[in-house]
């Protein structure tokens, strides 16, 4: 799942994205039967993707900062900025 959604994605050859995160994780309840699937229950990340001369399911973009969130297993993009030819185009998905 998570390798197609990375597909939708691209960059120029020799200049991949840089990602900036950060993760916290709630330690699970005592007597938890399932330590591994408590801990992803409790898994937030956030971070930042920037890069040049990208794309986003084949529209190119001069330069992208996005957003990007997981919790409680949903990913979410806020506020992503994209540079194109005619302007800026901002999205949230």
């Amino acid at each position: 799942m998570t390798a197609l959604w990375l597909e939708q994605f691209g960059w120029e050859e020799g200049r991949p994205p840089r990602i900036e995160a950060k993760a916290t994780a709630s330690w699970p309840a005592q007597g938890a039967t399932n330590l591994g699937q408590a801990l992803l229950d409790g898994l937030k990340l956030e971070g930042v993707v920037t890069g040049t001369n990208a794309s986003f399911r084949g529209a190119l973009a001069e330069t992208a900062v996005v957003p990007v969130a997981n919790s409680n297993h949903m990913w979410f993009i806020r506020d992503a900025r994209f540079r194109v030819p005619s302007g800026e185009v901002v999205l949230d998905y």
